[in-house]
């Protein structure tokens, strides 16, 4: 699943509601769960695989704000994820709903308040939140090794190997970012895989 703005010149911040995945950014994987934010920046493409059905809070900015981030953010320009806590979503959605709400009423002052909004967002993201811990990285390249070996009987210590790992301690790091067990997580993909291709087998075939 491909990710980029939609208009010219615009910057789109896309923060995970719920589910888990990857994104992947040339030859890099970054670990995808709720809370983690990331940037497409104008003419980037980032992939996100999802292993888990996603849901995804998005706001584009205006030029105004991306200008102020492009000048006064070196987060903005040098990290790719975010992960903003969890107590903190509650806020973030809200403000990114007001914002939403002030664009389609276009009243006077309306073009101030957005900026207010989106800037107030873009310092909860980048001040409040915090990179990914090491164990992330790990999780990433873990679930993108689901990805490309799910139809395969792959088994708990294959995946714990593949990080050289004990079987015990991948399953607690796993456990504790993730809230859930690594075989889980490889049939909740089997399940959206097979899901995908029944719904392929049901589309009309073009004439």
């Amino acid at each position: 699943m491909a990710s980029s703005p939609t208009e010219k010149g615009q910057y789109l911040i896309r923060i995970v509601r719920s589910g888990i995945g990857c994104l992947r950014i040339g030859e890099n994987l970054f670990l995808l769960r709720p809370g983690a934010a990331f940037i497409i920046r104008p003419g980037e493409v980032k992939s996100v695989i999802p292993l888990k059905e996603m849901a995804f809070l998005d706001f584009l900015l205006t030029a105004e704000t991306a200008a102020l981030m492009r000048a006064n953010a070196p987060a903005f320009k040098d990290q790719e994820v975010r992960i903003v806590p969890e107590k903190m979503l509650p806020r973030l959605e809200q403000l990114v709903c007001e914002c939403q709400e002030e664009q389609k009423l276009q009243r006077p002052g309306s073009q101030l308040a957005v900026l207010e909004k989106q800037l107030a967002a873009e310092r909860l993201i980048f001040q409040k939140g915090t990179d990914p811990v090491k164990a992330d990285g790990k999780i990433a390249q873990s679930l993108f090794f689901i990805t490309e070996n799910y139809v395969r009987d792959v088994t708990l210590r294959d995946l714990a190997g593949q990080q050289g790992m004990s079987i015990s301690y991948y399953r607690r790091m796993f456990r504790q970012l993730l809230g859930g067990s690594p075989i889980d997580c490889l049939l909740d993909y089997r399940l959206l895989q097979a899901g995908k291709r029944l719904a392929e087998s049901d589309a009309p075939i073009a004439g």
